[in-house]
């Protein structure tokens, strides 16, 4: 949910921020989906095609959500993945307001490898439980039979 709000934030601000026209010109370029009527100062949101401002939100927040929903190593790593190509799509579009996939993708991709390390942290452990000859402690559950945290016992 982070992720969303911090794109709605982006969207909601003025799009001279993200456009090298606007900052150059003080003119805003007329293409590929932007609205007739907009100015420098318009919103983002309202700057751009609804189906562009959908798009840039689903290539940012929904390899996320997936990842949380799934909670399985393997997603989280095809989630990183995924965010990737959107910051490089970003950075090769770098005039306009793509840019605002560098913005937005970013902090999300930071985001999104907390939970990829937590999961190769755990695995990780798990396999080191393993090797000591705990290998029935190696299954899905966090905690072991007396309700203890198995990652953070003493």
């Amino acid at each position: 949910m982070l992720n969303a709000a911090w794109i709605t934030h982006l969207l909601t601000g003025p799009i001279d921020s993200y456009s090298l026209g606007c900052g150059k010109t003080f003119t805003l370029e007329r293409y590929g989906g932007v609205a007739a009527d907009a100015t420098c100062e318009t919103s983002v949101f309202d700057a751009l095609d609804t189906s562009i401002s959908t798009g840039m939100i689903v290539l940012l927040v929904a390899p996320a959500i997936v990842a949380a929903l799934v909670n399985r190593l393997w997603m989280s790593v095809i989630a990183v993945a995924a965010i990737v190509p959107s910051i490089a799509i970003g950075l090769l579009h770098w005039s306009d307001y793509w840019s605002l996939l560098v913005a937005g993708g970013v902090p999300i991709l930071c985001i999104s490898l907390i939970p990829l390390a937590f999961h190769l942290g755990r695995r990780s452990y798990l396999s080191r439980q393993a090797g000591r000859g705990d290998a029935h402690q190696h299954t899905t559950s966090l905690f072991d039979e007396n309700g203890q945290n198995r990652l953070f016992r003493a």
